[in-house]
């Protein structure tokens, strides 16, 4: 592969399950292979492209042949599981009807890519808990020794799989002499079965519970991940004892038998000793413990690749079927985080809502987003219709564009309720209790979003804006006026478009920079600020007093003995961001909002310098200043690396400028009195 540092850039599909013969599918990630994020209805066949890529990308040859799996509607002689890569040689990998599959014929490039490829499913995740209900414990033996330790290596050099096969078929009289130790009477066969099988279990046992090279255990970094997912919940293992109670005499036949061969999941939760969790906790916290136990494997045992830059690859499938909205989103931020910042990751959804959240989330310039729905056909079966998400915005501009300006209405009522509800559940504002779901109105979300203040004092949506939102609810955003054949007018649906951008480029501005804080800043930030994390959290976006709360935090962290860099950068970002929103809000700067658009800090930047009466006039040596340090203050994404190039000196110049002539006890932003 020449060095280069390929991922998935194409999918293609054709004439497999779902996916008929008579049209070919392509899921393009673009050429620098974005991640997926993927929703799907039920029978869409978005469990197809799942397995598709699962068998695929194994380093096994699957044990049907392409035959097995093709569309039994529309079969085609040219059906086809493809991957195109962003580079390398060869940069495709496809298993076509009738050929041979490429763990066949490919070597080594394929497999560098196949044993990095990690797949995980909703009823994976049931081999956690539900299959042990009604067992005296959550034994765990087989997932880990066939799935999540599979091939993670023992001291003696042997995957986990191999090892304990050895164990299961093992010849007494070709046991290795160094293992039955000093003493010369050669214990029996039974004695010998026993013994290996008890290293066996011991080894078992360290894997799970003893850090190994510096790094830690399965379970300190299960444990680590489902802090991240839920709270005042631990886990634990224990190892059975193992005992021989067969001994195969043709073992070309059958293996050894064994009982006690077990390891046991125990957890703790909220100070409480559980020893069957699948009997005593609920649903989510079940899901979070099967989440944080296969993560955890997957960063733990999938490989890193030779080849320089070479993704790991985390296919996942309708996972969040045991977690409810609150869960969710630290799951996404855990994706996003730095543990799987180098992971090419699918994510697929059955949940429409949730999807759409998390559309709004994840960042643009590194997920795709497409949907998946199901067609019916004339003949009684249906097909897969494949297309790109575009947001309730987007679709209404362009039936905007079109002159249909009723449907425009619809989809601007969906995008006013969806932007809203989204801000709601992001912030965890408080909602008055009603006995249905279906009983919230919009107008509750409304109030919700309209008396927010992002500090003491001042609202997140200004007066005229509002006046605009209750102008378009008249007209446009109140269901019922839809019905009048002469509403909504081509002016109305425009100025309700134009509205509801403005309200989602500050709904979404006041939750972004928390969002993109990768978890290890955060957490230093937390531990040298003394400062409990929603505080933190809180202050990042300007909610917390004081207001210059960032400032302040990084004075305090420039001062303190062997400082974190990047924290003091992303606090220092976060202050300049904050005081330049304050300025433009204050001196009434206008801008103009086109469809699609996202208000960022260099295009608030240019206005506040250039506007009449701007700091280009007033303050022309600040202006400069930032300019020379636009790197770090004005890049649209701030990155580790980047803020790695930054020495301790430059970051105390940053930090004076921005408070100007306020000392470092009590730090003020220069912006806010200008």
């Amino acid at each position: 592969m020449n060095g280069i540092a390929p991922r998935l850039a194409k999918i293609v599909l054709r004439d497999f399950r779902a996916f008929p013969g008579n049209e070919t599918y392509t899921f393009d990630l673009s050429a620098k292979g974005n991640n997926l994020l993927l929703f799907g209805e039920n029978g869409s066949g978005k469990s197809s492209l799942f397995l598709a890529l699962r068998l695929l990308l194994s380093e096994r040859v699957p044990n049907n042949r392409y035959e097995h799996y093709r569309n039994v509607f529309s079969p085609s002689t040219e059906g086809t599981i493809s991957v195109e890569l962003t580079s390398g040689m060869p940069n495709i990998f496809r298993w076509d009807y009738g050929e041979s599959h490429p763990a066949e014929t490919e070597g080594m490039p394929f497999l560098e890519f196949a044993r990095r490829s990690t797949f995980l499913d909703y009823r994976s995740l049931l081999r956690t808990s539900f299959l042990h209900e009604d067992a005296l414990c959550v034994d765990l033996f087989q997932l880990l020794v066939e799935t999540l330790l599979r091939v993670a290596r023992m001291p003696d050099g042997r995957t986990v799989t191999e090892h304990w096969e050895a164990v299961q078929r093992l010849k007494p009289s070709e046991q290795p002499s160094e293992v039955l130790g000093e003493d010369s009477d050669l214990p029996s066969p039974k004695e010998q079965i026993q013994g290996a099988a008890e290293e066996f279990m011991q080894q078992l046992g360290e894997l799970l519970n003893v850090s190994a090279g510096g790094g830690q255990s399965l379970v300190a970094l299960a444990n680590d991940l489902l802090a991240r997912l839920t709270t005042d919940l631990e886990i634990r293992t224990e190892t059975g004892h193992i005992e021989l109670i067969e001994v195969s005499t043709d073992l070309d036949l059958r293996p050894h038998r064994f009982a006690g061969a077990e390891v046991r999941l125990k957890a703790t939760y909220a100070g409480y000793p559980i020893e069957h969790p699948a009997q005593f906790l609920n649903e989510g916290r079940l899901t979070a413990i099967a989440l944080a136990l296969y993560l955890a494997a997957a960063l733990l045992t999938t490989p890193r690749s030779q080849i320089e830059g070479l993704p790991r690859i985390l296919v996942l499938d309708d996972i969040l079927l045991g977690l409810d909205l609150a869960h969710r989103m630290p799951l996404l931020e855990l994706l996003q985080g730095d543990e799987f910042g180098s992971w090419q990751i699918f994510l697929f959804t059955y949940d429409a809502s949730w999807f759409s959240m998390a559309c709004d989330f994840l960042p643009t310039d590194s997920w795709a987003r497409m949907r998946l729905h199901a067609e019916a056909l004339g003949d009684g079966w249906e097909m897969p219709v494949l297309c790109d998400y575009a947001s309730y915005l987007d679709k209404a501009w362009a039936h905007i564009q079109s002159d249909d300006y009723k449907a425009a209405g619809v989809y601007l009522r969906s995008a006013w309720e969806e932007d809203m509800r989204g801000f709601c559940v992001r912030r965890q504002l408080k909602m008055p209790l009603k006995n249905e779901l279906r009983a919230y109105k919009a107008e509750d979300l409304w109030q919700q979003v309209r008396s927010f203040e992002y500090k003491t004092g001042f609202r997140l949506v200004d007066d005229s804006l509002a006046r605009e939102i209750r102008f378009c609810q008249r007209h446009v955003l109140n269901p019922l006026c839809h019905s009048d054949p002469a509403r909504p007018t081509r002016e109305e649906v425009r100025r309700a478009h134009m509205a509801l951008s403005r309200l989602r480029i500050l709904l979404e501005k006041e939750s972004h920079w928390t969002w993109k804080l990768p978890p290890r800043i955060a957490s230093a930030i937390q531990d040298l600020s003394g400062e409990e994390e929603t505080l933190v959290d809180r202050a990042l976006r300007g909610l917390a007093r004081p207001s210059n709360f960032a400032l302040e935090q990084a004075c305090k962290l420039l001062g303190a003995p062997n400082p974190e860099l990047e924290a003091i950068g992303i606090l220092l970002r976060s202050s300049f961001e904050q005081a330049l929103w304050r300025f433009c809000s204050r001196k009434k700067i206008d801008f103009t909002i086109k469809c699609c658009d996202e208000l960022r800090t260099r295009q608030l930047w240019q206005q506040a310098v250039n506007e009449q009466g701007g700091l280009a006039t007033s303050q022309p040596g600040f202006v400069a200043f930032i300019e020379s340090h636009r790197e770090l203050l004005l890049e649209e994404e701030l990155t580790l690396d980047l803020l790695r190039t930054h020495t301790k000196a430059q970051l105390e110049e940053v930090c004076i400028c921005l408070r100007g002539g306020s000392t470092v006890d009590n730090p003020k932003c220069a912006m806010d009195s200008w």
